[in-house]
């Protein structure tokens, strides 16, 4: 009875969520194609839904993206240290 009128799960394909991110990101197809190894052409066809990708294909797809958001979150070590100033000339 409460399941007949449970709304429907609203759930998109991996291409879908690949192409959110990667466009959030700025990344390029191309980018992510170096980045994952994988041929561009192919990261495009799994975008528009036209292929189904492996779980394999989507890790390292995945992945690659996290990689690059690894590198966007580095903590910048340009800092002076907080004992620099401290120092007296003797």
């Amino acid at each position: 009875r409460y399941i007949a009128r449970a709304p429907k799960a609203t759930t998109h394909p991996p291409g879908f969520y690949l192409r959110a991110l990667r466009g959030k990101m700025r990344m390029s197809q191309a980018q992510l194609a170096r980045r994952s190894r994988l041929d561009q052409s192919q990261i495009a066809r799994i975008e528009l839904g036209k292929v189904e990708a492996g779980l394999a294909t989507l890790r390292r797809l995945f992945d690659a993206l996290a990689e690059r958001n690894a590198e966007n979150q580095k903590p910048n070590h340009r800092h002076t240290s907080i004992w620099a100033g401290s120092q007296r000339a003797r």
